[in-house]
């Protein structure tokens, strides 16, 4: 669900209304208000505050989890404010229902405001680049777990081919005691309005996740979540 489309360029003023409303005209926002009504609809299932869809339309090895109260994106100040759903825990924990045997080669992400082509918040469950868990396991000793390192924790990880590779800020985390929207908002920048050009992936380790960030804005970064998660399938 990964395209070029850009909203709005990167360093214009960011947009007034970063929720949504109820009566927006999206496509993936009316998919879930159906799901809702008809339990489960076009969704494989509805759960307490998410709804599960098919990354792409007949597939088996690309899953959605989407809220089904109306939030845009990754820019929503509710979803990382106290008290917040954690979509995050939400999605890890079906893992291993749309993906039985194969846990520990999934990953979770979701796209910065300029790389999603759905303005309704999803989190996207999909195999990950093999070359990525090599790198982080080689790298695991080095890679910080408190939050408050995380700023300064940048590393380089390759992607899909050995040649694409990107810089992400890396923590890791052995259980969802924090909500990873809210240890990125209030660990790694300084404003609300920098969340809209984030992106996060989340990749398995033996115990808990390696929580990737970038942006376009850092040096050798990306907004998009392509380079590690095959979005494709």
């Amino acid at each position: 669900m990964v395209t070029e489309k850009r909203e709005n360029s990167v360093g214009a003023a960011p947009f007034t209304d970063d929720c949504g409303g109820q009566s927006d005209d999206v496509w993936l926002w009316k998919q879930v208000q159906r799901c809702v009504k008809e339990k489960p609809g076009p969704c494989e299932e509805v759960d307490s505050g998410y709804a599960v869809m098919r990354g792409k339309s007949g597939s088996k090895v690309h899953h959605l989890v989407v809220p089904t109260e109306r939030i845009k994106g990754i820019e929503c100040p509710t979803i990382w404010k106290p008290g917040a759903t954690d979509y995050w825990f939400a999605a890890a924990k079906k893992v291993s229902t749309y993906f039985p045997g194969q846990e520990m080669t999934v990953g979770l992400g979701i796209n910065s405001k300029y790389r999603r082509d759905e303005d309704q918040l999803h989190i996207h469950m999909v195999a990950f680049a093999a070359n990525a868990a090599l790198d982080l396991k080689e790298k695991d000793k080095s890679i910080p777990t408190s939050a408050s390192q995380w700023k300064s924790a940048i590393f380089p990880v390759r992607g899909h081919a050995s040649s694409d590779t990107r810089n992400y800020r890396v923590l890791r985390v052995d259980n969802f005691a924090d909500n990873p929207f809210s240890l990125l908002r209030n660990h790694v920048l300084t404003a609300d309005s920098q969340m809209q050009y984030q992106m996060m992936v989340m990749i398995p380790r033996t115990k808990g996740y390696y929580i990737l960030n970038s942006e376009s804005s850092l040096s050798g970064g990306t907004d998009s979540i392509d380079h590690l998660l095959k979005t494709a399938t």
